[in-house]
């Protein structure tokens, strides 16, 4: 499971204590200095924000209609300077306007590989 499959959302939660409701995803792959992934993950947050304009989050989630929605971005090696900015824009053009809270977490190969 990787930003790759753009046609996908990874994962819907919700956070029991603020009733946020997260969709993640994640990219094990290295980002490296070319941007050769930023189309998958502009394939991706464009799934995302589909998932959310199209109403299919509240027809998938009813009693999830108004809770806050966070996107999270879970990824194994840190983005170049091109992602960053790729994802600064994307926060203020596309995100913010929505409402929509970015997160990005790094993890490890080790807390990965761990079970529950």
């Amino acid at each position: 499971m990787t930003v790759e499959n753009s046609a996908v959302i990874d994962l819907v939660s919700v956070d029991p204590l603020t009733g946020v409701v997260c969709l993640s995803m994640v990219e094990e792959r290295e980002w490296g200095d070319e941007g050769k992934l930023l189309p998958d993950l502009q394939a991706k947050l464009n799934t995302y924000l589909e998932y959310i304009e199209s109403g299919q989050l509240r027809f998938d989630y009813p009693d999830l209609v108004k809770n806050p929605i966070t996107f999270r971005l879970h990824y194994m090696h840190e983005p170049s300077a091109r992602e960053r900015e790729f994802i600064r824009i994307v926060v203020q053009q596309h995100l913010k306007p929505l409402g929509i809270v970015w997160q990005q977490e790094l993890i490890s190969a080790q807390k990965a590989a761990k079970p529950n």
